[in-house]
């Protein structure tokens, strides 16, 4: 939510896990950006995890400002209340992270935003194995769909220790 407590969604490129203890989330954001002023503002978000089925919607949130609407209303997305940020999550997501701004990194043409993982929101369907979680990534310009298993982390130790 911006300062006003108008709900605000934005689709992002540059976001990841930088560390496990505490968990931090990075997300790099065009300096110009709406979303950006807000969480500054407000030092919280919401890292929301979207399926393939939302990509339009996904890509409408990072093609326009928040400051011209409301996001949710034209997407479809839902807004849901958050237990430890003012931030909502967003119903449609598979994964929702509640975040704590920690540190700003002023770095050029985007700011690295970092962020603790307050709680983590998985649905249901995700946890018991009903579903498997789908991931959008982007990659020079283009949304892909990351689900393909390729190996497992560790599996190249393995396979260069059986070499020696």
């Amino acid at each position: 939510r911006d300062p006003a407590g108008r709900p605000n969604l934005m689709g992002i490129g540059y976001v990841g896990f930088t560390c496990w203890q505490p968990p931090t989330v990075v997300l790099g954001i065009n300096t110009a950006r709406y979303t950006g002023r807000v969480i500054r503002e407000t030092g919280e978000f919401v890292v929301g995890l979207p399926e393939p089925d939302h990509v339009l919607a996904l890509d409408h949130c990072g093609a326009v400002s928040g400051a011209d609407g409301d996001k949710f209303a034209r997407t479809g997305f839902t807004p849901r209340p958050a237990a430890q940020v003012a931030a909502p999550l967003i119903g449609e997501c598979a994964v929702n992270l509640e975040c704590r701004l920690v540190q700003v990194v002023e770095v050029g043409s985007h700011d690295l935003y970092l962020g603790r993982v307050l709680q983590t929101h998985v649905k249901d369907e995700y946890l018991s194995g009903d579903r498997r979680l789908t991931p959008i990534i982007l990659v020079s310009r283009r949304y892909q769909a990351a689900a393909e298993h390729l190996a497992d982390f560790g599996a190249s130790y393995a396979g260069l220790a059986a070499r020696s």
